[in-house]
């Protein structure tokens, strides 16, 4: 039996977006829309059958920081496999409970197998009603190479369904491949810069006037390693001192300063990948004793 291919694509996020990010940065989670795109599915004796298959994130994150790796299963996602009466029929001939196990969504789904409670264990006759097959999954490892705007995440253009019976034994797989149309997508993120995080330390305190003050800087960057790019020390309009960083660390030595509070800003620049950070000292300078 063949089946002509068709295709539905929910409303996706912000914008059309294409394959799977996500990130170990604090973010905002945006609320995507269910997407469904339908498969040729070439089943044993059946041919082709159309397979819809929708797919739901509930908490897609916006941004993701450029050079963090994204742990697999870090977010959810859930799916829905949906079979036809016939389809329905010829897989319950074949078995008490069916098990459906999706490989191929390593964007979305994860290798986690379902139970259809179809039988209740007792022995099932071919039932001609429609079937959906829910799947829970997550997100693959993924690091986020360069900076971009609008990722899309979309459903892949090809799986396979492994199904197996009430015993967990394998009975069959299925290729799936998406036909014509657009694939679904079903949410905007956005790879950002890696925020950073700066330490500092005046080495003496006081500073007599005669003197010139000294103040420890320590920058890493969100994967937790020492930053590179310069660190500006500023009292007010007028910069003191401006240094590189080695291996995240920097001692900047400021000019002579009058007896008195000064507040000094410390600016780290950044980088193409890295975000600037700017924290405040204050510099306290004396008059040296007679």
């Amino acid at each position: 039996m063949s089946v002509r291919r068709t295709q539905v694509i929910a409303p996706a996020v912000a914008t059309v977006v294409a394959a799977g990010l996500l990130s170990a940065v604090a973010t905002v989670p945006a609320a995507a829309e269910p997407t469904t795109t339908t498969y040729s599915c070439t089943f044993p004796e059946l041919d082709e059958v159309d397979v819809p298959v929708t797919v739901d994130v509930t908490n897609l994150p916006r941004k993701l920081p450029v050079g963090i790796p994204l742990e697999a299963g870090d977010w959810d996602v859930r799916a829905t496999v949906h079979f036809d009466d016939l389809t329905t029929a010829y897989l319950l001939g074949h078995t008490h409970d069916v098990i459906v196990e999706v490989k191929g969504f390593e964007t979305l789904l994860g290798e986690r197998s379902v139970v259809l409670d179809a039988a209740s264990g007792v022995e099932v006759l071919p039932v001609a009603e429609p079937l959906d097959v829910p799947m829970a999954g997550g997100n693959r490892e993924l690091t986020p190479k360069t900076l971009e705007e609008d990722v899309p995440l979309e459903l892949p253009e090809a799986f396979t369904l492994d199904l197996y019976d009430g015993d967990h034994a394998p009975l069959f797989s299925v290729e799936c491949e998406w036909w014509d149309g657009d694939l679904g997508v079903i949410g905007t993120l956005s790879v950002v810069k890696q925020t950073s995080s700066m330490t500092r330390k005046l080495l003496t305190k006081p500073v007599k006037t005669t003197k010139r003050a000294k103040i420890q800087v320590e920058v890493l960057t969100q994967e937790g390693v020492g930053a590179t790019g310069q660190v500006v020390a500023m009292l007010g309009d007028r910069t003191l001192a401006t240094r590189e960083l080695s291996d995240g660390r920097v001692t900047l030595k400021l000019p002579r300063l009058l007896a008195g509070k000064h507040r000094v800003t410390l600016t780290y620049q950044g980088t193409k990948v890295v975000d600037r950070t700017t924290r405040n000292v204050t510099v306290k300078v004396v008059r040296p004793t007679s």
